[in-house]
């Protein structure tokens, strides 16, 4: 989402989440600590079942990260959502080529096709 700009390199962009035509299967966050849980919310409210956080700034900081990070647990558990995170670096499935991480290391590798399911 970029609420400035309506399109950046041809892809559309949202002004926020609630502006989406359809929920994504995954958000990615990458905001401070204490933007986080709001942004959860919003995301949970239309539909976003799982979330990948960048954001530092939880129990690695100290008390009240700790808090933090237990008030995003208690969320976590109470609505369901699937969260990867917080300090997470992304995610990547090379057989889908679906890399939320920033670093370049997963574009080397070549995509992989999906192993034969045999019946038993």
């Amino acid at each position: 989402m970029n609420p400035r700009y309506a399109e950046i390199a041809g892809l559309a962009c949202y002004p926020d989440v609630e502006s989406l035509p359809k929920a994504p299967d995954v958000a990615v966050l990458a905001l401070g600590a204490d933007e986080v849980l709001p942004q959860l919310r919003r995301c949970h409210a239309v539909g976003i079942r799982a979330a990948i956080l960048y954001a530092s700034g939880f129990a690695e900081t100290g008390e009240a990260g700790v808090a933090l990070q237990a008030e995003l647990t208690a969320f976590a558990r109470e609505t369901g959502m699937a969260i990867a995170g917080p300090n997470c670096m992304g995610l990547a499935n090379l057989t889908t080529r679906a890399i939320t991480a920033f670093a370049t290391t997963f574009r080397a590798f070549r995509r992989r096709t999906a192993p034969a399911m045999s019946a038993c």
